[in-house]
């Protein structure tokens, strides 16, 4: 029982990572010591490899799911701004930026 709990936990660390959140915000949320987050982090998913912090917009798109790009960019050609979009979507203002800065490159957003 407790092991599924457990393996749980992980997968959700993963995607709080993938999402953007840092270690402190992960054990935040999680009530988990944000030790065992960096040992599931770096020692058990090795997520450093796949998914190193100091992404491009391109890789931040890759990483998410197209469902989660529509949105970004369906708020941000609402009007809605970067910081409005990532406490909606619980990414970073800095990785939202580079989302729609790859976004307006591949012409995906319209330059207003």
């Amino acid at each position: 029982m407790a092991s599924h709990k457990y393996n749980e936990i992980v997968d959700q660390v993963r995607e709080m990572y993938i999402q953007g959140l840092s270690k402190r915000k992960i054990s935040a949320h999680l009530d988990v010591d944000m030790d065992q987050i960096g040992y599931i982090l770096y020692v058990q998913l090795k997520i450093h490899e796949e998914f190193p912090r100091r992404q491009t917009g391109a890789d931040l798109i890759k990483a998410l799911p197209n469902e989660k790009i529509n949105k970004i960019i369906t708020l941000y050609s609402f009007g809605y701004n970067t910081k409005e979009i990532a406490i909606d979507q619980n990414i970073s203002q800095t990785d939202i930026s580079k989302i729609i800065k790859e976004a307006k490159e591949k012409k995906l957003i319209k330059k207003v």
